[in-house]
């Protein structure tokens, strides 16, 4: 049988070779004593290459038997058809909470264990495919690979993954399996109830407490603010301790109760500087959710000035702006450049970013009321999860947003609108806030809040220092790096990025601290663990349920890429073929012409 078709295509070298050899010099070398018998050779301008007898030369044998024997080769010829072995699917779970240990039970053991027995149990000649389950599954071993393979990629195999979903695991399992695969699941609680696997759960109920949520802000005098949120997962009254620990010092412990209520929110202030906090609670069935490591916020609040000449308009723009807990609110004696500045005098910018609100004209004569529908423009951030139903847009000038970017539009008026130059940002509100009634409606707190997200954004680091497993980390710098960007993971292993101002770090997993070098300069982030989903680990079940019968009985033709029984002869008879033809064409000793 042959295995590469396209391998017959090489065969093309055997009438190559007799091409040249028939048009090959037949003129021998000859020893003479002298060249004055050449000093005026003949010029026959129709001399040159001609087709001469082909003649079996032992240099022309070997080479067309080597062209044939290496021809072969490429063409993967087989004994036989394939061989009927048996190929086996695994697919490991790996959510975290196969991690998980009690009394006279370790789950990540007990799943490694019936994995050796499922491969175990095949003959030698059979093929295995590891398949690690997550939204993005990955292959260990294979796709159909050696049995030894298969037993050193579940000794290395660690769940540590978050709540995923298991589609697209599926897909690959059936996929690779091809239509007579046998897969295999092993979980520690049900997953799934598709006839055309089977199922093994090696879970065990054990109660746990993990930290579902946990924050750092900055606070006053220095100190910061954390919360955290802890969730108890136990049929009756449960216990825990939590520790606070800053440069691996214990600052601060106490011990927490779990009666009726599942869950509990601690909140305390603590004077660790930059430090990272981190967070332990006691010894567990689960420990990858009992500890979190939160790091400083570069910026965790902005500086907004309010230019305003309405008294009113500035108590709702304070109030607005304050209820995002994200704002500090300048006053005239700060020297400090505002992030932000909210004003209606048109002569008044901001270095970064400024909202230009409309005021009364001298003359007192009002602009035009307008009530939607409006015409908006939600891909834009700031417009996110606002409506502006039943808003009355007071105050319009029909021409004074105009050649802006429309954000907000009434028939062909702009009633929000954004420039952008360079760093400077300019949002319009073709509006006089007394005359309508925007600063009434749930909408204004809400675009406020927008407004401050965006424009923390992008100040210099990441958005958010401290993730939960699985989210995108976003990396805004003032300017474009000079060199390649460097993402450290806690396990040492480093990715590069190409430099730019902006750099999305998508779903990171691995529960540390990461560290991203640009340039000179090096941005920490922290990623905790925190899923609730998978800190409860009551639903865990042992047992196993078998695929139904009409599916049972599976078996792949799996044909070996090599057959050595038959490619290893050609592999020797080319080599012998090649030098003996090195050996013909070797250059003779010159005879030495007696005077």
């Amino acid at each position: 049988m042959i295995g590469n078709m396209w391998g017959l295509l090489a065969f093309l070298s055997v009438p190559a070779i007799l091409v040249i050899h028939l048009f090959r010099s037949r003129f021998k070398p000859r020893p003479v004593a002298g060249l004055f018998l050449w000093m005026a050779p003949r010029v026959d301008p129709s001399t040159g290459r001609r087709i001469h007898r082909l003649e079996p030369t032992r240099s022309l044998i070997s080479e067309l038997i080597c062209a044939i024997l290496l021809s072969a080769l490429c063409c993967d010829i087989r004994l036989s058809a394939g061989a009927t072995v048996d190929h086996r699917v695994i697919i490991l779970d790996s959510t975290a909470s196969l991690g998980a240990i009690g009394r006279n039970h370790d789950t990540l053991n007990e799943a490694r264990d019936r994995a050796r027995a499922l491969i175990d149990e095949l003959p030698s000649t059979a093929r295995v495919t590891l398949i690690a389950s997550g939204d993005h599954p990955i292959v260990l071993c294979g796709p159909a690979g050696l049995i030894s393979e298969a037993q050193e990629a579940v000794d290395k195999w660690a769940p540590t993954s978050r709540t995923h979903s298991f589609e697209s695991t599926w897909a690959l399992a059936l996929e690779l399996g091809g239509a007579e695969g046998t897969p295999h699941v092993i979980s520690d609680r049900p997953i799934g109830d598709d006839p055309h696997f089977t199922w093994h759960n090696v879970g065990k109920a054990l109660p746990n407490i993990g930290i579902l949520n946990s924050r750092r802000t900055r606070g006053k005098d220095d100190t910061d603010r954390v919360f955290c949120r802890l969730a108890a997962h136990a049929i009756g009254p449960s216990m825990t301790t939590l520790s606070v620990m800053v440069n691996g010092i214990t600052v601060r412990t106490k011990a927490l109760r779990f009666e009726t209520a599942k869950e509990l929110t601690e909140a305390f202030d603590i004077d660790a500087g930059s430090a990272p906090i981190q967070l332990t609670l006691s010894h567990d069935a689960l420990e990858i959710d009992n500890v979190a490591t939160l790091l400083r916020p570069a910026v965790d609040t902005l500086t907004a000035a309010i230019k305003v000449q309405n008294p009113d308009d500035a108590r709702d723009l304070t109030k607005a702006l304050l209820s995002t807990q994200a704002v500090t609110i300048a006053t005239d004696s700060d020297n400090e450049t505002p992030h932000i500045l909210f004003t209606d005098d048109a002569t008044l910018r901001a270095p970064d970013w400024t909202c230009l609100f409309s005021t009364t004209p001298e003359n007192g004569a009002e602009g035009e009321n307008w009530l939607g529908p409006f015409l908006m423009d939600k891909t834009h951030p700031i417009m996110r999860g606002t409506s502006f139903d039943g808003i009355v847009w007071g105050g319009v000038e029909p021409d004074r947003a105009k050649g802006f970017r429309p954000l907000l539009m009434a028939g062909e008026i702009v009633l929000l609108g954004e420039q952008i130059l360079g760093d400077q940002h300019l949002f319009v509100f073709n509006t006089v806030l007394a005359q309508g009634n925007l600063t009434l409606s749930p909408d204004w707190p809400v675009l406020l809040h927008n407004i401050v997200k965006s424009r923390q954004s992008l100040l210099p680091g990441f958005m958010e220092t401290n993730l939960r497993a699985g989210d995108d980390a976003i990396l805004h710098l003032k300017e474009a790096p000079t060199k390649r960007l460097v993402h450290v993971r806690p396990d040492g292993r480093s990715q590069t990025y190409s430099p730019r101002r902006d750099i999305r770090l998508s779903a990171i997993n691995q529960v540390g601290i990461h560290t991203v070098h640009v340039d000179d300069s090096e941005f920490l982030l922290s990623v905790n663990f925190q899923d609730g989903n998978v800190s409860n680990l009551l639903d865990a079940r042992s047992f196993s349920r078998e695929m139904s019968e009409e599916h049972s009985d599976r078996s792949e033709v799996v044909e070996s890429a090599i057959d050595q029984r038959i490619n290893l002869p050609l592999i020797i008879g080319a080599m012998i073929a090649f030098l003996a033809n090195l050996f013909f064409l070797r250059p003779k000793n010159s005879r030495r012409v007696e005077s």
